[in-house]
């Protein structure tokens, strides 16, 4: 049985390929429960998954989300660490869809174990 605490971790070995094979769907599916307990860096990483569509479709709204929670969960602690990231978006989405998708991540809670 796999710890709560290494999900993220798990999903760095899975998107690196260290130990396991390079796979990108297993990565997110571990970044995925580990954010969803609040793990700020698997946050992160949804984030660019979403943006670069590593395992998926490209979705920059979820990454935008993913990116805002990240930076409200880490206290804005890290304010380079999802800036690319927010320039990109930014590109695309109006300020007024930003400015909604932030305000549901100030919403958002984390999964219960």
């Amino acid at each position: 049985m796999i710890a709560a605490g290494d999900y993220g971790t798990l999903g760095s070995y899975y998107e690196s390929g260290q130990g396991v094979p390079k796979d990108y769907k297993e990565a997110m599916k571990w970044y995925q429960k580990a954010a969803d307990r609040g793990e700020i860096w698997s946050q992160l990483a949804l984030g660019r998954f979403y943006l670069n569509g590593y395992g998926m479709k490209q979705d920059l709204e979820q990454a935008c989300f993913w990116f805002c929670l990240f930076e409200r969960n880490s206290g804005r602690k890290y304010p380079l660490a999802a800036a690319d990231g927010r320039n990109e978006i930014a590109k695309v989405l109006s300020s007024k869809r930003i400015e909604e998708l932030k305000k549901l991540a100030e919403q958002w809670k984390p999964t219960e174990l």
